[in-house]
């Protein structure tokens, strides 16, 4: 039988309007599309609008699956002994539900392509490479519950557990959920990506369920040890995926620092994603202005040898270190505030919590020194009253009279001293 007749006689054929018009609605209309600030980031534009769309793909999936067993049973196709294996049977039966199921993930994905005009990497498309899968096994799933359950019971029942248990996955504890049910829990943003690792328990639980049915079907004799095999097979897989993601947080692990890089400079070199590199020449002018200030002022002993833009870090927080610092090189060229950026990360206390008065003097005398003085008065007016706010400005101005070299001194006692104990 040809495909597109194999369509036409398919449940996949009248599911196909409200299986494909749900995800495209959320897509256009409920915030489905790419953030706007996407930087033509391939993993980003992927899997965003895949977030919506997991949970329909599988409910439509099992749901029609269950439909076409049913469908079968009724006109008891097992009961005329044909040459064709089940799974052949099986298989011809699901071809155009599964494809239906997968035109549900692609869609959104291809539309998010075209409208950002960007070509995907292998990296990025590896979220809807594992629901590809993931699809599949939903398709035995549902198959199976159609075998042993009425048509106009199981088609229904499959359809909205299946959406119920993916799509609250997300908002429920223990954690591990989220990280098996098949939806990748949050999309990647810039510089972001999934790792293999984080992709295997969501293809492991539902496979194993799915590897587990088919076993139930292999041609052999006696019964007991084919469900012993099937039940073993299924547990064994599942118990694997939830042992990977048990210890996991609300965020399962992601690489970053991914986004291609374009970097200037040396001593130190400055680097920036490539999408906002068009500013790397005016960034580099501000950095190396106020680090020649703090540097003659005695506010760095070494420079860095890199300064890298940490809009790549995603949602994560990766640490400076001495000789590689992390800032926000992107963001404070749009914001207007990148020699301030650069003043912070050159102030370096010994400790994470600095004694609050200590480090106000200390940042309002290195914005005085490198003439940032009117973008701190704006910060610090942002941020709730400060007590020993006029206690810092009269010590500032006092130091700020006396000879540079007294000048660094002063800067060096307050960073060794502003982390005492316990800070």
């Amino acid at each position: 039988m040809q495909l597109y007749a194999r369509f036409r006689a398919s449940s996949a054929k009248w599911a196909f309007p409200f299986a494909l018009g749900i995800p495209l609605a959320y897509y256009f209309l409920n915030g489905g599309a790419p953030p706007p600030h996407n930087f033509g980031y391939a993993a980003t534009i992927v899997s965003h609008p895949l977030e919506m769309t997991y949970a329909f793909a599988y409910a439509t999936a099992s749901g029609l699956a269950a439909w076409e067993s049913g469908t079968l049973k009724a006109d008891r196709i097992w009961e005329l002994g044909s040459v064709r294996s089940r799974f052949h049977i099986a298989a011809e039966a699901l071809t155009p539900v599964l494809s239906l199921s997968w035109l549900v993930l692609l869609t959104p994905v291809l539309i998010a392509l075209v409208q950002t005009a960007t070509f995907p990497t292998f990296a990025s498309l590896l979220p809807l490479e594992m629901s590809l899968v993931v699809c599949i096994a939903h398709c035995v799933i549902g198959f199976a519950a159609g075998y042993r359950l009425p048509r106009l019971v199981a088609a229904p029942l499959m359809t909205v557990m299946t959406w119920v248990l993916v799509a609250f996955s997300a908002s429920t504890t223990p954690f591990w959920l989220r990280h098996i049910s098949g939806q990748y829990p949050e999309y990647l943003m810039f510089g972001e990506q999934a790792t293999l690792g984080s992709l295997v328990p969501h293809i492991l639980f539902a496979g194993g369920i799915a590897i587990g049915l088919c076993l139930l079907w292999l041609p052999f004799r006696p019964r007991l040890p084919r469900m012993a095999l099937s039940l073993a097979a299924g547990l064994a897989c599942c118990a694997l995926a939830v042992s990977m993601a048990h210890g996991w947080n609300y965020n399962p692990p992601i690489e970053v620092d991914k986004a291609p890089m374009k970097c200037v400079g040396g001593n130190p070199q400055i680097c920036m994603p490539e999408a906002t590199a068009k500013s790397l020449p005016a960034v580099q002018r501000d950095t190396l202005s106020v680090l020649a200030t703090m540097k003659t002022f005695g506010g760095i002993k070494e420079m860095p040898h890199s300064i890298v833009d940490d809009i790549t870090t995603g949602r994560m927080s990766v640490a400076s270190t001495p000789t590689r610092w992390r800032v926000g090189l992107t963001a404070g060229e749009q914001s207007d505030d990148l020699r301030l950026r650069i003043m912070d990360a050159a102030i370096q206390f010994p400790c994470s919590s600095p004694n609050l008065v200590v480090s106000r003097e200390v940042r309002l005398w290195a914005a005085t020194i490198t003439g940032q003085i009117g973008e701190y008065d704006r910060r610090i007016g942002e941020e709730p009253p400060f007590a020993g706010q006029g206690e810092a400005q009269r010590e500032v101005t006092r130091i700020l009279r006396l000879p540079r070299a007294q000048q660094t001194e002063w800067y060096e006692e307050r960073i060794s001293s502003a982390c005492g104990k316990g800070s």
